[in-house]
């Protein structure tokens, strides 16, 4: 036959396969084709081409990850940089305390750069401060690389009251606290990370930060000289204004209980100050949350504090950079509705549907209506789509919002479904030629294709996007106009979680769903990522976004962060054992280790004081793999099957999909088998047209092996 055989060298992917099953890695054996009639000749030597074409987009795949890693390794310098500012109070109380800084700080720096990994960037300032009555005030360290330094820094600084030059009458127990955290936001700050912690154990002088009176004495030593200082007011109030538009996340560091007011105080002023503009960017920052950490009274537990609260510094510091859940850009609210709940057991259906309870939807407005569904059949092939027309039943008033959408119940009679449609409460189009609504049709369609490549491989972890369609009403209709398009879904039943969004952000239990972004980015060479997970049982899963690089010709609308959204993730994801059964390759954004502990929330009382907990983070061999799966049924009833990974996989590939009990009897009822309508194949095409009709496509007209080799593919096809 006139058939070109192009055999490649096997990857290193394909060269362990070869060599587990004893195999010539480098060599492919052909069979005899002189004794093959011509039709499987043919269809060897297609199997063969088809074969070297995975093989090509295997090594394309390889070449631009390869070509995103060298890019990220330059980008990491800078996103992954850290600056930590220690304020302590030097006075004599403080000996034992910056002794235990001075034995521990190498170990902090230490474990601080093994945590953040390949290519960062540490540096460390040390401020102490005394009080208005000693000749040397403040001591000042910029900040260094050279953990050394800090040491030999720590060391100078005398923990005494040698200095002190005013006499005994002056002397008391609050100190100038306000002038070393002056001195602090002053520093040369320029890393993405900035963390500051002030170390003391009596507070600054003023009647804002402690209820002592000019009377009170300690050892005839009177608590504040000082209770009127201007300093309690306008400049502490700037030093926390800059601070926030610093971006500095700030702790202090508990030792005793003198200091319960000026933490309530500091933390109105960090949290509760409102929003500033970054003095860099000229962005809006949100407050972050001030911690109170218990330091402990061993220099492991010192070391134990600092290192587990940078990991959450860390986090914060790369949420409010990338815009946390947020779009681009922010827009005013166009459409405002009320919230009105929905029963959704008024319109639960038997297949075939021969009972409805109470069909209350009868009394919505009911529209033809097209509805236009994306499919991907890889990421090298061009997007496809199906139009169909069908009669929809809305209720024009929302049963639900999001931060970025209204969602309207919708019921579709004809098929007994149970649907949702969703729209924008702002304006995210600009005038674009491709609307808001396309795009995310089209970010779903993505997602799926995504989750089927990675259930395959991880059948125990399976995970499926529903289907979304874009809807636009046919003719004339009642419906207002910012209501004429909609995204369609089926509706999910369950209690709906949040697992990650399009930035930093991922919740406990989210492993799979870290896994699956990762998975994502490696799959496609570092071309695109699926975020912003969420869903039902961390398997039925909707509303993604996808970030993708610049050269990606697919427009996933406004939550596309691009490789910020992507550094923005791996510098919060830890991999696990599903990221490791994958053999995935870790982004240089990646952090390499795990701190100590992780940060388990503050205990705060009324008063804003508190010291925070930590906890042991459970590693990936503690977590046990899942027996089932819930997953959504492919027909039209919407319900949730429960199954586990074999059985799904082996139900997708026989039937074509994943169908409850009565709607896989309709499957088998329905089944239809005919000649594939390729020349000269004499392959037969077995279809369900009750699973083509549940999914909306067209019955398929070639054998699974045509479509493979011609490129084509159709979503729902049984072999």
């Amino acid at each position: 036959t006139d058939v070109e055989l192009v055999l490649v060298p096997a990857t290193s992917h394909f060269r362990r396969a070869a060599m587990a099953s004893s195999t010539d890695a480098t060599r492919t054996e052909l069979p005899d084709f002189s004794n093959l009639d011509l039709d499987e000749a043919r269809r060897l030597a297609m199997s063969y081409a088809t074969e070297n074409h995975k093989l090509r987009q295997q090594l394309d795949t390889d070449s631009k990850l390869k070509s995103v890693m060298s890019l990220d390794g330059e980008r990491t310098k800078q996103k992954k940089s850290l600056d930590v500012c220690f304020v302590f109070d030097c006075t004599s109380s403080m000996r034992d305390v910056i002794q235990v800084a001075v034995d521990k700080m190498v170990a902090v720096k230490e474990s601080v750069v093994a945590y953040m990994g390949q290519n960062a960037t540490v540096r460390f300032s040390v401020v102490g401060y005394r009080d208005y009555q000693y000749s040397e005030p403040l001591m000042v360290l910029p900040f260094t690389e050279d953990g050394k330094e800090v040491v030999s820094f720590l060391r100078s600084m005398k923990a005494d009251d040698s200095s002190a030059h005013c006499g005994s009458s002056d002397l008391d127990l609050c100190e100038d606290v306000i002038s070393g955290l002056e001195a602090a936001v002053d520093l040369e700050w320029r890393s993405t990370v900035r963390v500051m912690y002030l170390v003391n154990d009596w507070p600054p002088h003023g009647t804002r930060f402690h209820d002592f009176t000019a009377s009170d004495c300690l050892c005839n030593i009177r608590y504040d000289s000082w209770p009127d200082d201007a300093k309690q007011w306008g400049a502490t109030d700037a030093v926390f204004a800059r601070m926030r538009s610093l971006g500095i996340n700030f702790a202090c560091l508990k030792l005793y209980g003198m200091c319960e007011r000026m933490y309530a105080t500091f933390k109105a002023l960090y949290e509760d100050g409102g929003c500033d503009d970054d003095v860099h960017t000229g962005e809006t920052i949100t407050a972050k949350e001030l911690l109170v950490l218990d330091m402990g009274a061993t220099p492991m537990e010192f070391v134990r504090c600092v290192t587990s609260s940078i990991k959450r510094s860390v986090s914060e510091s790369l949420s409010s950079l990338s815009g946390v859940g947020k779009i681009k850009y922010t827009l005013p609210a166009v459409h405002d509705f009320d919230i009105e709940a929905v029963d959704w057991q008024q319109y639960k259906s038997l297949w075939p549907m021969t009972l409805l309870v109470r069909k209350q939807y009868k009394s919505w407005p009911q529209h033809r209506a097209k509805l236009t569904r994306y499919e991907v059949a890889g990421l090298e092939r061009e997007l496809r789509w199906h139009s169909t027309s069908r009669r929809i039943y809305m209720r024009p008033i929302p049963f639900a919002k999001g931060e970025m959408r209204y969602a309207f119940p919708m019921y579709d009679e004809a098929n007994g479904a149970k649907l949702v449609g969703k729209i924008y409460k702002r304006d995210c189009d600009h005038g674009e030629s491709v609307s808001s609504v396309d795009k995310d049709a089209r970010v779903q369609a993505y997602a799926q294709y995504f989750a089927k490549e990675f259930s395959m491989r991880v059948p125990d972890f399976a995970l499926q996007f529903v289907p979304a369609e874009v809807l636009q009403w046919e003719g004339k209709t009642a419906m207002p106009e910012h209501l004429q398009q909609m995204l369609v879904e089926p509706y999910i039943p369950g209690t709906y979680e949040k697992y990650t969004n399009n930035a930093s952000y991922v919740s406990q239990d989210s492993e799979t769903a870290q896994a699956f972004s990762h998975f994502t980015w490696h799959f496609s060479g570092g071309q695109m990522m699926v975020t912003d997970i969420q869903g039902v049982h961390t398997s039925v899963l909707t509303d993604p976004q996808i970030h993708s690089v610049e050269e990606c010709k697919t427009d996933f609308g406004c939550g596309n962060l691009g490789v910020d959204g992507m550094d923005s993730f791996f510098m919060a994801h830890s991999c696990g054992g599903i990221c490791e059964e994958l053999n995935l390759q870790k982004s240089p954004m990646q952090m390499a280790g795990q701190t100590l502990v992780e940060y388990d929330g503050c205990s705060t009382q009324s008063n804003g004081s508190g010291a925070c907990s930590f906890r042991e983070r459970p590693t990936s061999a503690s977590r046990s793999r899942p027996s089932v799966r819930s997953l959504l049924c492919d027909g039209p009833c919407g319900s949730l099957v429960v199954m586990d990974g074999l059985e799904m996989m082996k139900h997708r590939k026989k039937y074509g999909g994943i169908f409850c009990a009565d709607c896989l009897q309709q499957v088998k009822d329905t089944w239809r088998s005919k000649s594939c309508g390729k020349r000269g194949c004499n392959e037969s095409v077995q279809y369900s047209v009750f699973a083509i009709d549940a999914c909306h496509m067209d019955p398929p007209q070639f054998c699974a092996q045509c479509l493979e080799d011609s490129g084509d593919w159709e979503v729902v096809s049984a072999n």
